[in-house]
């Protein structure tokens, strides 16, 4: 059994619900879309790996950013903030 991210993993499984459900493989793969931290997984990407080569799309390319916001005062968790730009070509 190979060893995936839980992501890729969670990707199979939904797309072996879909399937399930009437659709075929590639329509299934094909209604997910997935990021790393380098970005959505789309095909014009070089820094892929093989299992997620199935998840990447024609699209335009992306830069996800992750920032926290950090106050040393406050004894709450602090959310992850999540800034997608869309860069055009």
């Amino acid at each position: 059994m190979a060893c995936l991210p839980a992501g890729s993993g969670l990707a199979n499984l939904l797309c072996s619900a879909l399937v399930v459900q009437g659709m075929t493989i590639k329509e299934a793969r094909s209604s997910v879309y997935m990021f790393d931290i380098n970005g959505l997984l789309e095909s014009s990407r070089t820094d892929l790996v093989d299992f997620q080569l199935p998840y990447a799309h024609k699209h335009a390319p992306t830069i996800i950013g992750v920032s926290e916001d950090v106050s040393l005062k406050s004894e709450q968790p602090v959310p992850l903030t999540f800034h997608l730009c869309i860069l055009q070509r």
